[in-house]
């Protein structure tokens, strides 16, 4: 951490035990909670009690194994993300293969949201 930490040009988020439906829940109950005192709710007051909070919305999702579902993961966030499904385990990715990844989604056309 302590390498890194002036490293501000990219983040790398692993999440473990975590699930979207239940960020969603919880920032929901949060805001209720505290519905005297933040009104409206715009999408970055509703960013802000979700669980990743000041965390950048993700560029890129790598789904490794096979599987080509989100299974609850990063259900708000992933909105604009480019999903890319590899078959491989992610213990076998190869920087290749990350490269050809970050190099495709490079190339795709964003549109957000038109």
């Amino acid at each position: 951490m302590k390498k890194t930490e002036q490293c501000t040009k990219l983040v790398c988020s692993f999440l473990i035990c975590y699930g979207a439906q239940q960020e969603i829940l919880s920032a929901v109950e949060r805001l209720i909670i505290n519905s005297n005192v933040v009104k409206p709710i715009t999408n970055d007051v509703f960013k802000q009690n979700l669980w990743l909070g000041n965390i950048p919305d993700p560029d890129i999702i790598i789904r490794t194994g096979g599987v080509k579902r989100l299974s609850n993961f990063l259900l708000f966030q992933a909105a604009y993300a480019e999903i890319r499904f590899l078959d491989c385990f992610w213990p076998d990715l190869t920087s290749t293969m990350l490269h050809d990844v970050v190099h495709d989604c490079m190339n795709a056309q964003k549109n957000f949201g038109i």
